[in-house]
């Protein structure tokens, strides 16, 4: 499985607006559900909501990667995007949150979840691409940051 599969530069949002760590999981749920990979807003975002509530997705480093299973996707779904100003994510080093890897699956594809959100903290843990993703100011060069991430990491 790559990653870089399932992203494409319409679906990576940057810069997010909202200022709050629910508001840019909507956001980033808006993205997927207008490029059809999604079937029903309020599923994705409540199942992405739930898990959020269970244990933190910021990971520290300014990075979170909310994610959740739910029926409304097909198949492993992904949505990328840098916030306009950091955002409190209650993240493991205590500090806020500007890039935002939204994964979401259908409850029957435990592997594949599982895979995404594994291949999602190889490319982040990288520095030099984080450094670009934070630094990204489009989705193409979010895309190619991921994209050359993927390849590093492979």
């Amino acid at each position: 499985m790559r990653l870089c599969d399932i992203l494409s530069p319409q679906r990576i949002k940057v810069p997010l607006t909202a200022g709050t760590k629910e508001g840019v999981i909507a956001e980033l749920v808006d993205v997927l559900c207008s490029n059809g990979d999604a079937a029903g807003r309020e599923a994705v975002l409540s199942a992405v909501m739930d898990r959020e509530r269970t244990r933190t997705t910021g990971l520290g480093s300014a990075i979170a990667i909310p994610h959740g299973r739910c029926t409304a996707v097909k198949s492993l779904v992904m949505a990328v995007g840098r916030t306009a100003s950091p955002v409190d994510f209650n993240s493991t080093d205590g500090r806020p949150v500007s890039l935002v890897v939204l994964l979401v699956c259908p409850p029957e594809k435990t592997a594949d979840h599982i895979q995404g959100l594994a291949k999602a903290c190889g490319i982040l843990s990288l520095d030099s691409v984080r450094n670009r993703l934070l630094a990204a100011d489009t989705p193409d060069a979010v895309y190619q940051a991921m994209l050359e991430g993927e390849q590093a990491n492979a």
